[in-house]
């Protein structure tokens, strides 16, 4: 895991440059978002992934047809509140779709809706609640099932990514004005837990103990 001379992300697992930065984007972002929750410097030009045609997942190698809404999620909060808005325009002008043509998450327009007016707090905040209510249940939908009735469900320990866009809508929450609702996320959801669940996630990655570290500092400040 490294960084480019513009403070991006690239990942060092893939042999490929478009296979190491595909989450150039998103992990980018919510490094950006640990490091506002703590006061630290911000060097990454999130405003990167923006383009006329919507957000892309690493500029010049992916084209924002790839992007999906988990990719968006993250770079919310990272970005002004300029960005936000062209973020916002593109999703709603293309019948609230991501680059990719699927329709926007829930999760997303919770945070499309948080970044622009305060009623949006409450949706959002009612989402990172029924997330933690998903992630105490021993089993969980699998997003690469078949038709196969076997491949529908699988452990839910094993969707440590789903916990890293769980923490940056925490986040997000956390830096504008925490409800009850995220309160109540945070007390289902333990801080151990997602500790956890983000070293699983990066421990295959080389070079990731920087990031981890990032988060053991964060995580304290976004569940107070």
């Amino acid at each position: 895991m490294i960084l480019d001379k513009n403070g991006l992300i690239i990942m060092e697992q893939d042999n490929t440059l478009a296979g190491n930065t595909g989450d150039s984007c998103a992990e980018t972002s919510r490094m950006v978002t640990l490091q506002m929750i703590l006061g630290l410097p911000i060097k990454s030009n999130t405003s990167l992934f923006l383009t006329n045609n919507g957000v892309t997942r690493y500029p010049s190698t992916w084209a924002p047809s790839d992007t999906s809404s988990d990719q968006v999620i993250p770079l919310l909060p990272a970005l002004s509140t300029a960005g936000r808005l062209i973020v916002l325009h593109q999703v709603y002008s293309a019948g609230i779709r991501t680059g990719n043509g699927e329709l926007a998450t829930w999760p997303l327009i919770c945070q499309l809706m948080r970044s622009i007016e305060t009623k949006g707090q409450t949706a959002d905040d009612l989402c990172l609640v029924l997330q933690a209510l998903v992630f105490i249940l021993p089993i969980a939908f699998n997003p690469q099932a078949t038709i196969n009735p076997l491949t529908w469900f699988i452990r839910n320990v094993n969707q440590t990514a789903n916990y890293l866009n769980f923490i940056n809508m925490l986040a997000f929450a956390k830096m504008q004005n925490p409800t009850i609702l995220s309160k109540l996320a945070m007390k289902l959801c333990k801080q151990s837990t997602a500790l956890a669940a983000v070293q699983s996630y990066y421990k295959p990655e080389p070079n990731s103990q920087w990031l981890i570290d990032l988060y053991i500092q964060a995580l304290p400040k976004i569940w107070s």
